[in-house]
This record gives structure tokens, C-alpha cells and sequence, in this order.
């Protein structure tokens, strides 16, 4: 019988049963990751096994069809992603970077595309020139509303603290006040487009089954 599938919530202090460590001879062949972000923060240690099996050992790992999916929605955030895997994995050929937002319904023509709001980091940074990654990076969602409460959430929590003693849930942040009071919230927020599709989507379009998927790693709300 096949063993059950890895899922593993890394926003949480969830803990697999499984490990990675022989991967050539798992019953799946792949690892999928929703929200790779910049794959460069990272730590959960069943995901970096597998990555660095598959730069360490490119040639058996494409023999033996192993893939790893690094799924990351917010264009800016992929181009990093991008430059990791080149980088610090080497390109390795099973370590696939997509720039997809994985959902729950999709047109039956295929994939589609709808906006995909983030926070203008260039812009941020001239104000908050020491803002923290989850800010700059890592604030994108469908909804409008979802970013700008929490890009608002950070300003207020800025605004609060004391200059020369910021609080820790600011990140140690320190912003051009009198400048981010002149720009509403928003102002601070762009647009684009993003590519949907579901689950099945992603895996038909890597040719991958269901079944091949041995763990499933999810950093996304």
C-alpha cells in the first residue's frame, strides 16, 4: 500500500512524520511547494532535502524523473525565485520554478488570469528604508482589501512606536513618518496580472499524476 501523502503547513510549527532522505527510492517522485516565495527563507528541512538532493545530484535525480515544483504567484517575488534556483541550486534541471496562482476553479479552456495585488517595495523602501521582507515581499493576495488592511496594520504599528525603540512586531522598522502621512495606504499598492489554475492544472501541466506527488508543502493563506 502507498504510504500517505506528506502535507506540510509551514506558517505552522507542523512537524512531518516522513523524511526525504532517500528520495530516489520514494512511491512519489515529486514535491510541490504553494508559496515558494524567493525559496531563500525556507527552513523547513523535508523541502531543503529535497532541494539539495536534486542540485547535488542533478543527473540521477532527472534520471530517476524527480521534480520539485516551487510555486510562486507574485511576479516580482518569482524573478527572485528565479535567480535562487539558478544560483543556489544551480539550475538544477528537476527544480522547476512556476509563476501560477493555484485555485480552486478554473475556465475549462484552461488557465486564467486575474489581478494579483502587492505592495510597491521601490516605493516603500524611499519611506521605510529598513521595512521587513513580509512587507515588501510577501504582502500579496487577490483581495485589495487583504493587502492594504495589512500594509496598514504595519504603518500603524511604525507610527506607534517609539523612534528610537521600535516594537518587535515592527520589525525594528524605522520610516519617514511626515512622508508615509502625505501618501494614502493604497498609494503604496499596485497591480498584476497573475495566471490561474487549479491543483490538477499544475500537475498536468508539469505531467505529473496525483500519485506522484510525495510531499505537498503549503505557505499560503
Amino acid at each position: 500500500t502507498r504510504p500517505m501523502l506528506a502535507v506540510l503547513i509551514l506558517s505552522t510549527p507542523l512537524v512531518s512524520g516522513r523524511t526525504a532522505h532517500h528520495h530516489l527510492n520514494t512511491p512519489g517522485r515529486a514535491l510541490v511547494v504553494i508559496g515558494a516565495n524567493d525559496a531563500t527563507s525556507n527552513d523547513n528541512e523535508v523541502v531543503l532535502s529535497w532541494l539539495r538532493f536534486c542540485a547535488d545530484n542533478s543527473a540521477a535525480a532527472e534520471a530517476a524523473g524527480l521534480k520539485v515544483l516551487l510555486v510562486e504567484p507574485n511576479p516580482d517575488v518569482y524573478a527572485s525565485l528565479k535567480r535562487t534556483v539558478s544560483k543556489a541550486y544551480r539550475s538544477a534541471a528537476s527544480i522547476v520554478p512556476v509563476n501560477m496562482l493555484v485555485g480552486t476553479n478554473s475556465r475549462a479552456a484552461g488557465s486564467f488570469t486575474a489581478r494579483f495585488h502587492m505592495v510597491n517595495s521601490t516605493l516603500l523602501l524611499k519611506d521605510c528604508p529598513n521595512a521587513p521582507h513580509w512587507v515588501l515581499h510577501q504582502l500579496s493576495s487577490l483581495s485589495l482589501a487583504h493587502v492594504t488592511d495589512g500594509l496598514q496594520g504595519f504603518i500603524n504599528c511604525v507610527q506607534r512606536s517609539n523612534p528610537d525603540k521600535p516594537r518587535p512586531s515592527c520589525d525594528g522598522s524605522q520610516c519617514n513618518l511626515p512622508a508615509m502621512r502625505r501618501r494614502p495606504t493604497k498609494s503604496y499598492l499596485f497591480h498584476r496580472t497573475a495566471h490561474i489554475a487549479t491543483f490538477a492544472q499544475l500537475l498536468q501541466k508539469n505531467r505529473l499524476e496525483p500519485a506522484d506527488v510525495d510531499v505537498l508543502a503549503l505557505e499560503a493563506q
